[in-house]
């Protein structure tokens, strides 16, 4: 996978992370790890949209990472969206029952809106 497999930018406080190819590897997970990291060290609770319109396959490893992702971003009290799931990897998220854990959405403008309303958790001591 090249260096830009996934394109970041801000918008609304709220990270959106564009995937651009069309199956998860373990390469993403780091990508989307060191982002996570700068975002965790920067003192904020992270707000990442994951924008998987162009997947077109979900596997075994590509699920793997979105839950390590999706752990690690709950342990620091972040809120995280999933965006353009549709086909074979849309199947794979409702069969192995992860819309239940992940928010799971038609596009960006409508993740951001949702993540505006739903306060960030208060880390507990």
């Amino acid at each position: 996978m090249e260096k830009d497999a996934i394109l970041f930018h801000s918008q609304a406080e709220v990270t959106i992370a564009t995937f651009q190819s069309s199956e998860l590897t373990s390469v993403f997970e780091d990508s989307l790890s060191r982002k996570l990291q700068e975002l965790i060290s920067a003192g904020a609770a992270p707000k990442i949209v994951l924008d998987l319109s162009r997947l077109t396959f979900l596997g075994s490893t590509g699920v793997g990472a979105l839950m390590a992702i999706l752990g690690r971003i709950r342990k620091h009290n972040g809120q995280f969206a999933v965006v353009g799931l549709s086909g074979q990897a849309r199947g794979v998220v409702e069969v192995c029952g992860l819309e239940k854990a992940l928010m799971l959405f038609p596009d960006v403008p409508s993740a951001i809106q949702a993540m505006k309303r739903v306060p960030a958790a208060i880390p507990s001591h």
